[in-house]
């Protein structure tokens, strides 16, 4: 299983949890709103477990402190593309 976050420590526990019941748990630092970390990513992923047959993104988004409509224009519209699929750029 592949682990990704913007910082590792962040899955670090989920990782020793999964090694730790004789799993395999591959953690890799990417910001996935960034399309080309979100590529090395999975090809990391599928170049060092063989192959990435699923993903599951939890919890992967942008988050600016403040009201929505403070919010830069197209800030929102940004979010809901991380949250419902990544940088939406994955090649």
């Amino acid at each position: 299983m592949a682990l990704v976050a913007r910082r590792r420590d962040r899955v670090a526990k989920v990782a020793e949890s999964i090694t730790h019941h004789r799993g395999m748990a591959l953690v890799l630092e990417a910001d996935l709103a960034d399309p080309d970390q979100a590529h090395e990513a999975i090809t990391r992923a599928a170049r060092e477990l063989g192959r990435v047959d699923d993903m599951v993104v939890d919890n992967a988004a942008l988050l600016d402190p403040g009201p929505v409509a403070d919010a830069p224009a197209g800030e929102c519209g940004q979010m809901i593309a991380i949250v419902s699929g990544g940088s939406g750029e994955i090649r």
